[in-house]
């Protein structure tokens, strides 16, 4: 018997039917199957068609009525729940006496099910045998097709699969029952439930998707997710990248558990993964569900962005994992002073007990530069950040491939800067550095920023070692 199981409406199953003949050579008399069909009907009760009705049809007043049928239960019936009948005539108008899957001698009393493409159907499209052209199974030999089951309605389905031939039966028949349920399919329902550790504070006014700050850390949730008739959710499978799931372009970001119940993002830096999001931009994280009974949800999104807070954000990604870039920021815009105190880079920008290292112009530090992390083995991303730059001031924005370590020295690297204005991506530009020598690899001048007109002014000057 093919026993489907429960399927959720809209899917499918497929049950894998193998006949071999077990005739030996000896006698030379092959398997030959000249008809076929996917039916629910016992060959009995003809007698208002004179008998003249055969397998695969059914008598429907002085009519014989071509299959195939399926026999349709109401709301996964048990067989206690059926009234068993030897003919049609015993059941009520609109029902038929359909053959039991298990022991077709039996039969019970059901509505007929005939959608579109049918309930029980041959999976890769009707066969084509005939009398004319049939399938030979020759002795020791033997062939597979599959039977497909797809439920239109939140049913049990009752039906058969029939081949005729000189099988070595009285009547040369091969009967086998098929069940399957038809069953609502979970729901799947992603959230946002920790941003940094708590409850969510930003959204955006227009989408209404959870905000978050670059780095900042993030757990996904498949909590609210709901199977139907209190069916318990015993898988789940998050995706970033399929079924529409996406991230960020040049974001390395990945889940932390794509199978769990709650999820963290992380991402690689050096050896070692760190929860949070790598880059700007938007997020979109998908999930699946299954149920107890094996019937999986359809996808479902949750969309979430990082955003900046700041006035000016500056992000430098790469493209290896053992390259090690630097993100400089220049105050004034002349590249003589890189490396003082008026460039913002890895040496003196780090923040110190949550406060800007540099005081760059007046009192306070809404002025001030501040690098949230230095990636010394890994794609990035390195940020630089000021809340309010300094009014009639230029900053030239720098680029310096330090090293590359590990197999591989002395390649290239390409390298990615984004720079965001109050939150939005308002420019980006990508360029192939190249190492060049231990600790004295090349430099790029990317573009300058002016405020507080926020204009930005690509420079794109490419050196072979960096200033001084």
């Amino acid at each position: 018997i093919c026993y489907f199981g429960r399927i959720g409406l809209g899917g499918s199953a497929r049950c894998t039917v193998t006949l071999k003949n077990i005739g030996s050579a000896d006698n030379g008399d092959p398997t030959a199957i000249i008809d076929r069909g996917i039916i629910a009907v016992p060959p009995g009760d003809t007698s208002a068609c004179g008998g003249g009705c055969g397998w695969g049809q059914r008598c429907d007043g002085a009519a014989c009525v071509d299959g195939p049928f399926a026999a349709q239960e109401e709301g996964n019936a048990s067989d206690d729940d059926r009234r068993l009948c030897a003919s049609s005539g015993e059941c009520e108008s609109g029902q038929f006496c359909a053959p039991d899957a298990f022991d077709p001698s039996v039969g019970f009393c059901s509505a007929e099910a005939e959608p579109a493409g049918g309930i029980f159907t041959f999976a890769d499209g009707d066969p084509g045998w005939s009398p004319e052209s049939p399938l030979i199974i020759e002795p020791g030999a033997q062939v597979s097709f599959d039977i497909e089951f797809s439920p239109a309605n939140l049913a049990k389905y009752t039906g058969a699969y029939l081949l005729k031939g000189n099988f070595a039966n009285a009547d040369g028949m091969f009967f086998r029952g098929a069940v399957g349920i038809g069953h609502n399919a979970p729901v799947a329902n992603p959230v946002v439930t920790l941003v940094d550790g708590v409850a969510p504070t930003r959204t955006d006014p227009d989408s209404g998707h959870v905000l978050a700050a670059p780095l900042s850390t993030i757990m996904l949730s498949g909590e609210n997710s709901t199977g139907v008739n209190g069916s318990r959710i015993v898988r789940y499978e998050w995706s970033l990248s399929d079924n529409g799931g996406s991230v960020p372009e040049g974001s390395q970001v990945r889940l932390q558990d794509p199978q769990g119940e709650n999820t963290a993002v992380v991402y690689r830096t050096g050896s070692r993964d760190v929860e949070g999001l790598d880059s700007a931009g938007i997020y979109i994280a998908a999930l699946r569900v299954q149920d107890e009974h094996g019937v999986w949800s359809g996808w479902a999104t949750v969309t979430f962005e990082a955003r900046p807070e700041s006035s000016l954000h500056v992000e430098l990604t790469w493209d290896h994992p053992s390259s090690d870039v630097d993100l400089h920021l220049i105050r004034g815009g002349d590249r003589e002073d890189y490396t003082s105190g008026n460039d913002c880079y890895y040496m003196n920008c780090k923040p110190r007990n949550g406060n800007p290292t540099l005081s760059w112009g007046g009192a306070g530090n809404m002025d001030d530069p501040v690098l949230d992390l230095d990636d010394v083995n890994g794609f990035g991303p390195e940020n630089i950040n000021i809340e309010e730059p300094e009014i009639g001031q230029e900053y030239l924005i720098g680029a310096y491939y330090y090293r590359a370590d590990g197999a591989g020295r002395d390649r290239e690297s390409e390298v990615t800067v984004r720079v965001y204005l109050y939150g939005r991506l308002m420019f980006e530009e990508a360029r192939i550095l190249e190492d060049g020598s231990a600790f004295n690899g090349h430099w790029w001048e990317v573009a300058t920023v002016a405020w507080p007109e926020g204009s930005i002014t690509p420079v794109d000057n490419y050196y072979t070692a960096p200033p001084g």
